[in-house]
């Protein structure tokens, strides 16, 4: 309490000095004037105006993120007034039933939501607090802000929401928010992610079809008694006609039956007499032996009678109910007509109840009367009052007044010592609510008239909260102790911290006696003595808390169960002495070990166990446990009579759902006492369970039920968490209080059926008959009585073309319609024609909404449509507008129409299924996936058709639903009809296809049209742009998703060998052109091919990359090491690196100095050697020395490359030849870049690249760090780059990930994800800087930038949470107002970072300046790529809709096509470092064939190095290195056509790899290669027919290179988007990367022969040395490290039944397979084979552990081919080494 007035104090001074200080600077706090200052703490004038004019919405967003353990809930809080809404010194006080935050709450602190600017407290219970921090932005007029926070588990529910929030600020009184009490407050819950509670979650809301199936009930009850609940015997005769009962009649009654008989005569409104005669109704008390309850009712037709018998006043009472009930609504007719009948009758189970909970929120005497009345008409005779709980407390104990006076208040105290503090959407200030002594007599009374007990439940030791506050209250100003804490905190379900009785402590036996005692008193003054006192006892499992308290410490009390059973003891030591008995929850009965009690430990005659709990995941046997160990037992199982849960599964639906997410009357009415394990019959989900799966095979966990005769009988139980209202309680417990009635008095014949299908249809029977009771009858009664009971809305179906049909839960209830959104409604009749639905419009190929486009899949189709179910078909015109769709509206009326249920909507064309997880996994299982080509060249090469076929192997049909197909296709799909925003209609297969992003595709299933059947297939037949010739331009990982749950991968489409995709086995298939000339290779074709490659049988080449100049005598050697041969290295201080690499390698000593001259190694620097990279060996077998002299550290750890090359191993010791070289590189650039973008590939897989670039001198690394499918590189001021951008997973809105793509898996881990963390990349650094390897970093821009687009678009969201619009916008790289459409040839619709932003550039700045500190200390950045803008990111489409490019071009003075790209290039060069190089790509630099001005405003003096890539020949760019060349651009010739290492290395369709600009590039084309002397390269199209030096040069000629120092270097291109792993990044990469460092190392003599044949000659001579010195040396060194490198497969050809072998790589190892690959043999030289024998071959590494794809031929085939390729002139067998093919 001083802790408060304190706080109350210094708000009052802070306040008097803020009103000094307004009064010194001439403004005001008055919030009304116009001086009023920002500074001023906030009023009550403007705390009431927020509450006033601050509208809250709140909804649940996602309930499935997180798969149910938390779920996202949207605040969003818009200011309706004219004022601002201030953003400080206010907290918003708010109730959840879930842990807010639970990561970090509850905490002593509150949690800081940094991005929305807003901090979380729990306070207590459901009630927490929000309150803006530093940064929080005020609210405008009509502005509105979105706050959005994580709470446990689930909302799924309207009802989730709770009202009454309400604004608090220093000083002032609390406001209630008016709009958090109103209709608008609780959004809408539309989609599967919100209504379901977690992924495997079966429920959905019940659409009109679902109802119709539940209500529908064939026929009508005609036979037996129209009572609820059924009476036991009934007979009628109808025989003897009928006799009506009128207001002629008179009641009499005898001794004894006076209180019954003005019962029935003010029920009946019929005079009493006291003489019987005819046409009268008497009672009459008999003495028969029959149970206390007992009643018979027998009429008379001769002397017109009724009788009431029974052997005490309840059944005098209960045959009342019934008679009042088979005369319905006399007293409005004053006339009923009944055949003679006999009823006799009594109640199943002693115990008939309703559990009320008054507590949550109260309710009054009279509405507790009221629903003692309605209960006791349908025979229920035990009512257990809640009367305490956390939430307060509710009977007046006069010895504590503190109990009403706190525990019955709420307000807004934090301290709670005047009142609780409001809970679960309470008002803030509500007046005491409890019952007086006076009230609850009352109650008794009333109750004790209409054979009532009412029970009293007193909630402890726990749920005692509210006692424990209001008793402590009585002592906050003493320091008196009542009780020692816990020793362990413990957080209730309920949230409340502190809500146990101290179980060791005295006070709590104090304070239970005088509760006891005077609630006992209650029950005498009113005549009805105490007969059970319900303790609660739902948490006895928390008695572990105790064990160390003081309290316990004192009494020797060590384990929780020695507490429990004390606690049991003396409390009901307490309750016996009242002369009750104990009743309490199951769980309070079980000890630790799931055993029941002793009941001899409860001292009173009888115990009783309510029974609740029976979910299969709990100990639901329970029950009967107790029943077997001598409890009494009630049963109330939660799944079927918790009247808190809702009707539906529907968001509309008032309720919680912990246990069970729906139940109905029906439900109820199903229960069955007799056997509780039949109620457990779905698990939480809504999947169905079985006895056997929760019972166990031997019953285990389901013991029988062997005291039967202790099963006292069944209890509903309504929680009041949620029932504000008497008309919600009415709600909530009417009709399916009359299901309890039912199963509480009267046993169905169908309980003792034991065949589960009989049993289901005889209770569907007798459902029908209670039904149609309820529907004619009852609800009538409820609703004379004024009971709000549910209507429930009304079920409908279709018979898909005209009519339309409807019932209702109940029959006889009136169902109307609307067609046009509820303006006018209808009843509707019962064979209700559609006019306006009945007839369904068929079309082919139409989209599903807007306007139906007349583009066709192909040429020859037509689009025809039908209004009259395809009697009669016309054409399409061009464009067709289609009336929008209007769902039919359909609600019921109640039994007197006046009132009416909720609407619901109704489609007539069916339910769309929504799938839950399960669903998913079901159908990717169940569906295989076929994809075959069918024709490349159906439009010549403009486009191609594949077809798609979905086999479904599993055991059901799969149908259309909610559900979705994702796959990959590198090409525009459909491109004619493209962009198709509705999608495009498949009409062959009933899909719909969507083009999502990318390669990404999605096929929708069309409602009602699709099916598979079990075993059966359907096929869609698809056009793509362009071509497909290889089965790797299909990607894996198709998988299925519907919203809201895990994707799941096709499983046949998992595998990379793409299995799904079927042989490429005509030429349509493998050829691109009508006029392609190649053709996949055969054994023969290779063999041709190789032929004029002699396998020499050695290396002959003794190193790779060949140096400059080497003389070597193998004759003479030196050999280091091995026995008594020990030799050194001399130290030298300037090459301490390498002199460690020789000495790691080489396993030799460092010394000092040497005199004996001999055995030793020198490492010498010389300024002789002008190339810093350059170096000189001299090993000298005479003096047994070995010399190695470099300028600089690079050209030495070439030199020790060198010498490693050339050492032979023998034992410990090192062979070398003798020898004198002398080498520098031939370019200072010698690349590879490595694509990380479109696939991850981890740091250790870099490195594992460096070591090969090291071994073979390459010294550039070009690292692709960003492309469209991902951000790699770790920019710590930009996190959302690596968070979002590096991430690849199936995220619609992208906001965890970009989307899937080129065949990444939908979930992570997978290939698409991944990046460098900043240690990463400086351990790549390292790596790479200790193998003096430049890392250059590639930043694509502006275009291929979709990952930082959409992280940078996320980054805007994040600060745009809480409204910091400046930071937001401060590295956006997209301009959202721009409406340009175009398509990248990536088919990515927003992957250009848009140039006319600043944020763009600042945004490179960025990126930029973290890479130049990366690199600071390891390897200094000396450049950094760009990518660079080509002519797609330039062209008008992009940016013509861009009002911000038009203004910057304004004041530019320039136009958009002609100078953005130089304003681009420009700016990026601006951002660099002034020491960074820009690296960009050739296109950068070209407008058309001219260049660029090279000296731009920030380009200066500054190197600007161009990557020349695109010199597909015929196009006329293979001059373009010259251009930039000769304009003073230093230029890397990275040439698409021979240097990009992802394309193929045959033309097959089995070979991986990319074909756009060549369609194979091999080894021996790479080693070919002539970077001197470019246009020498263009030998023949991408068609493979041969080029012309006027088809490479077209119009004005080949620009001839005049500056040849500019070209730099060379480079190979690793894309990566077929290489999803790195074996097959390796496999792409070599051994085609050992021939790229030949060419940029060595420049070879023939490169400079003019004349064609001569150099051809010349280069073959050396490709075969170098093909040779592979496969004899160099590759056992890749074996070695472990580099899967391409194996080719072997040539073939058979002659005179002996088959002949070679290979690409001359001297590979060949085997040969005769027994169909079983066995392998190696093939030395040639082997006879017999003829018409299929032959399979392979070739295998040196090492042997691998070999290449297996390929077959035969002797037949071989002959076919025979001589076609050796007789032909040079000339054309070079061609067929490029890949013409030997088909003409």
């Amino acid at each position: 309490m001083w802790r408060s007035t304190i706080s109350v104090l210094v708000l009052v001074l802070t306040f008097v000095k803020y009103s000094l200080s307004q009064s010194r600077n001439g403004t005001s706090c008055d919030w009304n004037s116009q001086l009023f200052s920002e500074d001023c703490p906030i009023s009550q004038e403007e705390l009431d105006y927020m509450a006033e004019n601050l509208m809250i919405q709140v909804n649940s967003i996602d309930n499935l993120k997180h798969n149910g353990n938390t779920h996202i809930i949207q605040i969003r809080l818009h200011n309706n007034g004219t004022r601002v809404i201030r953003g400080k010194s206010w907290q918003l006080f708010f109730h959840s039933f879930f842990m807010v935050e639970p990561e970090h709450l509850p905490a002593e602190k509150a949690y800081v939501d940094d991005d929305y600017k807003v901090s979380y407290k729990h306070v207590t219970g459901s009630l927490f607090s929000l309150f803006p921090v530093e940064g929080f932005k005020d609210i405008l007029p009509n502005d509105t802000r979105t706050i959005e926070h994580e709470a446990k588990f689930w909302a799924v529910s309207k009802s989730d929401f709770l009202p009454n929030w309400y604004l608090k600020a220093p000083m002032l009184e609390p406001r209630l928010i008016a709009s958090t009490n109103s209709s608008y407050f609780a959004g809408e819950i539309s989609s599967a992610k919100q209504w379901k509670r977690y992924k495997y979650d079966r429920y959905n809301p019940f659409m009109s079809q679902d109802r119709y199936e539940r209500f529908y009930t064939p026929h009508k009850f005609t036979n037996g008694p129209s009572v609820i609940p059924t009476p036991r015997l009934f007979f009628e005769s109808r025989s003897f006609g009928e006799f009506t009962v009128d207001d002629t009649w008179t009641i009499g009654s005898t001794k004894g039956t006076r209180k019954a008989t003005k019962l029935l005569s003010s029920e009946l409104n019929l005079p009493l007499k006291d003489l019987i005669n005819g046409r009268s109704i008497s009672l009459r008390l008999i003495d028969n032996n029959k149970g206390p309850e007992w009643y018979s009712i027998e009429s008379n037709i001769n002397a017109p009678s009724i009788i009431i018998n029974a052997n005490s006043q309840t059944g005098l009472f209960y045959g009342v109910q019934t008679l009042v009930s088979l005369l319905d609504r006399f007293r409005e007719t004053r006339s009923k007509a009944l055949f003679p009948f006999y009823l006799e009758d009594e109640p199943r189970y002693e115990y008939r109840g309703l559990r009320l909970d008054v507590v949550r929120h109260f309710r009054t005497k009279e509405e507790v009367k009221r629903l003692i009345d309605l209960i006791s008409m349908y025979k229920l005779n035990k009512l257990i009052l809640m009367l305490s709980n956390d939430e307060g407390w509710r009977i007046e104990i006069p010895s504590y007044p503190e109990l009403v006076q706190v525990g019955a208040r709420r307000c807004h105290d934090l301290d709670e010592e005047e009142c609780l503090l409001p809970q679960i959407g309470n008002p803030i200030n509500t007046a005491q609510e409890y019952y007086t002594a006076a009230d609850y007599i009352e109650i008794l009374q009333h109750a004790k008239d209409r054979n009532v007990e009412v029970i009293p439940e007193i909630n402890f030791p726990g749920h005692a909260y509210a006692l424990k506050r209001a008793i402590e209250s009585r002592f906050k100003d003493t320091n008196k102790t009542l009780w020692s804490p816990p020793d362990k905190s413990h957080l209730s379900v309920q949230m409340f911290e502190d809500n146990m009785l101290n179980p060791c402590s005295p006070v709590t036996y104090e304070l239970l006696e005088t509760i006891l005692t005077r609630i006992a008193a209650y029950h005498q003054r009113a005549g009805v003595p105490l007969q059970s006192f319900h303790t609660g006892g739902d948490d006895h499992y928390s008695m572990d808390r105790w064990v160390l308290s003081e309290d316990c410490q004192k009494i020797n009390m060590h384990s929780s169960q020695a507490i429990q059973n004390m606690f049991d003891s003396r409390v009901s030591r307490l309750i016996e002495n009242t002369g009750a008995n104990v009743l309490g929850f199951a769980d309070g009965f079980m000890n630790a070990n799931g055993v029941p009690q002793d009941p001899r430990l409860f001292r009173t005659p009888e115990v009783t166990a309510h029974y609740w709990n029976n979910h299969h995941t709990a100990d639901f046997a329970n029950g009967y446990k107790l029943a077997n160990a001598g409890y009494k037992v009630v049963l109330g199982p939660v799944s079927h009579l918790y009247f808190d849960h809702p009707y539906e599964p529907n968001p509309e639906e008032n309720g919680l759902y912990w246990a069970t997410r729906f139940t109905d009357t029906r439900k109820v009415f199903s229960f069955e006492p007799e056997n509780i394990y039949r109620a457990i019959q779905v698990k939480k989900t809504g999947d169905p369970i079985s006895q056997l799966e929760f019972c166990g095979r031997n019953r285990e966990r389901c013991p029988r039920l062997l005291r039967p005769e202790n099963i006292k009988g069944v209890e509903g139980s309504l929680y009041g968490e949620l029932i504000r209202s008497r008309d919600m309680m009415d709600y909530m417990l009417f009709p399916r209080i009359l299901g309890l009635a039912e199963r509480a008095w009267h046993k169905g014949a169908w309980e003792d059926i034991e065949d589960d299908e009989k049993r289901k249809e005889a209770m569907n029977d007798d459902w029908q008959r209670f039904a149609r009771i309820v529907g004619a009858k009852e609800l009538r009664r409820l609703d004379d009585l004024g009971v709000k009971y549910r209507i429930s809305p009304a079920g409908a179906k279709s018979d898909g073309i005209k009519r339309m049909y409807t019932n209702t839960e109940f029959p006889d209830q009136v169902v109307e319609y609307s067609t046009n959104s509820g303006e006018k409604w209808k009843t509707v009749p019962k064979d209700w024609l559609m006019k306006s639905y009945n007839s369904r419009i068929l079309v082919r190929a139409v989209p599903k909404v807007g306007r139906i486009k007349a583009n066709t899949d192909h040429m020859t189709e037509r689009m025809e449509y039908s209004v009259n179910q395809g009697k009669t078909w016309r054409l399409v015109p061009d464009t067709w507008p289609i009336a929008s769709y209007n769902p039919i509206l359909l609600r019921t009326r109640s039994a007197d129409g006046k009132r009416l249920s909720r609407e619901t909507e109704f489609d007539p064309r069916g339910v769309n299924p929504i799938p839950n997880q399960a669903d998913v996994e079901n159908i990717a299982k169940s569906l295989r996936v076929t994809y075959e080509l069918e024709d490349n060249l159906v439009d010549e090469e403009n486009s191609f058709l594949f077809r798609i076929t979905f086999h479904n192997t599993g055991n059901e049909t799969l149908t259309y639903g909610n559900y979705s197909i994702y796959m990959y296709n590198i090409r525009l799909l459909q491109p004619i009809q493209s962009p198709y925003p509705n999608g495009y209609k498949l009409h062959d297969c009933s899909l719909w296809l969507h083009h999502v992003s990318g390669s990404l595709y999605r096929l929708d299933p069309e409602q009602p049209d699709f099916k598979i059947p079990p075993g059966q297939s359907l096929s869609c037949l698809i056009t793509g742009k362009s071509w497909q010739v290889s089965r790797t331009d299909s990607m894996p990982n198709w998988f299925v998703a519907a919203e809201g749950m895990d994707p799941v991968v096709i499983n046949n489409t998992v595998s990379e060998d793409l299995s799904y995709v079927s042989k490429f086995d005509t030429s349509n298939k493998w050829k691109r052109y009508p006029d392609d000339q190649y053709n996949p290779y055969s054994p023969p074709t290779r063999f041709g091919i190789f032929k004029d490659i002699a396998d020499r049988g050695r290396a002959v080449k003794p190193v790779i990359p060949s140096p400059k100049n080497l003389k070597m005598n193998p004759y003479r050697q030196v050999r280091v090491g091995g026995p008594n041969n020990r030799w050194f290295i001399m130290r030298n201080g300037r090459f301490p690196v390498a002199s460690k690499d020789l000495s790691d390698h080489f396993n030799l000593q460092t010394i000092n100095n040497w005199r004996g001259g001999r055995n030793i190694v020198l490492l010498e620097k010389t300024e002789e050697i002008r190339n810093n990279e350059g170096y000189s060996i001299e090993v000298d077998p005479g003096s047994n020395k070995i010399t190695l002299r470099a300028r600089d550290e690079p050209g030495m750890f070439y030199a020790v490359q060198t010498l490693k090359a050339l050492a032979d191993r023998d034992g410990n010791a090192f062979i070398f030849p003798e020898v004198t070289i002398f080498d520098e590189p031939r370019f200072p650039y010698r690349g590879m870049h490595l694509d990380v973008a479109r696939n991850f590939h981890s740091k250790e897989e870099v490195m594992k690249l460096l070591d090969l670039m090291a071994k073979y001198k390459l010294n550039k690394l070009h690292l692709h760090l960003t492309d469209d499918e991902g951000w790699r590189i770790e920019v710590p001021q930009l996190p959302e780059l690596t968070q979002i951008g590096s991430q690849r997973c199936f995220d619609i809105h992208e906001e965890e990930c970009i989307l899937p793509q080129i065949g990444s898996a939908p979930l992570r881990p997978n290939t698409g994800t991944g990046y460098y963390t900043a240690e990463d990349y400086r351990d790549i650094l390292r790596y790479a800087a200790d193998r003096h390897i430049q890392v250059i970093p590639e930043i694509n821009t502006p275009g291929h930038s979709r990952a930082p687009i959409v992280a940078m678009e996320n980054r805007y969201k994040r600060f745009m949470k809480s409204e910091n619009e400046a930071e937001a916008k401060r590295f956006l790289l997209s301009d959202m107002d721009d409406t340009s459409y175009y398509l990248s040839r990536q088919t990515y619709k927003n992957n250009v970072m848009s140039p006319c932003l600043h944020t763009t550039f600042d945004f490179l700045e960025v990126v930029a300046q973290t890479l130049y500190v990366m690199h600071q200390d390891i390897q200094p950045l000396k450049m950094i790529h760009f990518g660079g803008p080509g002519g797609d990111e330039f062209s008008s489409s992009v940016w013509n809709n861009s009002k911000i490019c038009q203004e910057l071009m304004n004041a530019l003075g320039v136009n958009i096509e002609d100078d953005l790209k130089s304003h681009f290039v420009d700016s990026v060069a601006q951002k660099l470092p002034p020491e960074v190089s820009l690296g960009v790509w050739e296109d950068a630099l070209m407008d058309e064939k001219r260049p660029l001005y090279r000296y731009g405003k920030n380009l200066g003096s500054r190197d600007v190095v161009a990557y020349a890539w695109d010199n597909i020949w015929e196009h006329g760019n293979g001059d373009n290195a010259h251009i930039l060349a000769n304009n003073d651009f230093k230029v890397v010739i990275s040439h698409a056509t021979d240097l990009f290492f992802d394309h193929p290395n045959e033309p097959d369709p089995e070979e991986r790899g990319y074909y756009w600009a060549s369609r194979f590039t091999n080894t021996r084309k790479v080693f070919g290669f002539t970077p001197e002397h470019l246009l020498k390269n263009a030998q023949v199209s991408r068609k493979g027919i041969p080029l012309t030096r006027s088809d490479v040069c077209p119009e004005f000629g080949c620009v001839e290179l005049t500056e040849p120092s500019n070209i730099i270097g060379m480079q190979g291109q690793l894309w990566t988007e077929t290489m999803r792993h790195h074996d097959q990044l390796e496999y792409m990469a070599a051994p085609r990367i050992l021939a790229l460092a030949e060419r940029a190392w060595h420049k070879a003599d023939w490169e400079d022969i003019e004349d064609k044949i001569s150099r051809d000659r010349e280069r073959d001579r050396d490709w075969e040395e170098f093909g040779n010195t592979l496969a004899y040396q160099e590759l056992q060194k890749l074996d070695d490290m472990d580099f899967k490198y391409r194996i080719p497969p072997p040539g073939a050809e058979i002659k005179n039944s002996v088959i002949h072998t070679n290979s690409e790589i001359p001297g590979l190892p060949i085997q040969i397979s005769l027994d169909n690959k079983k066995t392998w043999r190696h093939l030395n030289g040639t082997m006879p084979v017999p003829d018409n024998k299929l032959i399979h071959l392979r070739t295998t590494s040196p090492d042997g552990r691998r070999h290449s794809r297996v390929v077959t031929v035969t002797p037949a085939i071989s002959r076919t081919e025979e001589n076609s390729v050796f007789k032909m002139p040079f000339l054309e067998r070079f061609l067929k080494y490029l890949g013409l093919s030997l088909i003409q």
